[in-house]
């Protein structure tokens, strides 16, 4: 019956060390699946930072390259002053006409008159 009792108290302390190992296991196993939800928690904190970063450099491309075509349209403006207007007299048609001998190189778009008697035309490189 000692021989049993003795047994009994042996196969009780493999248990509880057994229970340990275990409990340290799942400690050991939380500890790295709180690391990996760190890690995945930055990474992907790290890709929003990426994509905000490349939407904020493509919009600033997309402003200079629409700064830089309103600059190249602004070139392409030009303004006349001055011109006096008679009865019967198509202002277009005037300007039209000033454009063709003055700027041949240039394809006329568009003609308009704003503010009393300023004409001016938009142009296009050939």
């Amino acid at each position: 019956m000692r021989s049993c009792s003795q047994e009994m108290t042996s196969f009780r302390q493999e248990v509880l060390k057994l229970n340990s190992t275990v409990a340290d296991f799942n400690n050991r196993l939380n500890a790295m699946e709180e690391k990996v939800n760190n890690i995945v928690t930055r990474i992907a904190e790290a890709e929003a930072k990426i994509s905000a970063s490349k939407c904020d450099d493509n919009e600033a491309e997309i402003d200079r390259h629409l700064n830089d075509r309103d600059q190249t349209s602004f070139l392409n403006d030009l303004e006349i002053k001055g011109l006096d207007e008679h009865a019967n007299e198509n202002p277009i048609h005037l300007i039209t006409l000033i454009a063709q001998k003055k700027l041949p190189h240039k394809q006329l778009l568009s003609g308009f008159k704003e503010r009393g008697s300023e004409l001016g035309y938009k142009t296009q490189q050939h």
